[in-house]
């Protein structure tokens, strides 16, 4: 179990967490980190635990991606899943307590989910009239809805 107790609210001495360094680039940097937490004690408008992902394939120069707040949390244990986008083959998540406010957090976990299908391959169009056509492309496994946008110039855009 973690326990941030600062005892200090200015963001230099804020309490943090950081994940080990985990590869996340699989599934187009697509995965979810999961965890139980609640407040020690009730703060009514607590407005989250803030998280950050890190890029730390240059581990002097880290990039900071992703930033979020984990929003809802009460005194009463509560389980929270994050998404993130940006996964890279050096990753860390980064949780900090906000305001000096104290949190306990427990049962971590680092996952990923097939959540995305590749993109169509697009084949060349039939029956163009000038003023429309029939847009073609191989199927995608998994896909269960197609979006075509069609570009007429830069400044306007067409919805099929």
């Amino acid at each position: 179990m973690i326990f941030f107790n600062n005892t200090r609210a200015d963001d230099y001495y804020a309490a943090h967490f950081n994940t080990p360094v985990f590869d996340a680039s699989a599934d187009n940097g697509i995965y979810f980190v999961s965890f139980r937490a609640r407040l020690a004690n009730n703060t009514p408008g607590y407005v989250g635990l803030g998280c950050t992902t890190q890029d730390v394939t240059a581990p002097k120069n880290p990039i900071y991606a992703e930033f979020c707040n984990v929003e809802g949390m009460t005194s009463e244990w509560k389980e929270f899943t994050l998404r993130f986008e940006q996964g890279k083959k050096a990753t860390r998540v980064i949780f900090r307590e906000e305001n000096g406010v104290k949190v306990l957090m427990d049962d971590f976990k680092v996952y990923y989910e097939k959540t995305a299908v590749g993109s169509p391959n697009v084949l060349r169009h039939l029956f163009y009239t000038g003023t429309s056509f029939r847009p073609r492309w191989n199927k995608v496994e998994g896909a269960t809805k197609y979006y075509v946008n069609v570009y007429k110039s830069a400044k306007s855009l067409i919805r099929c």
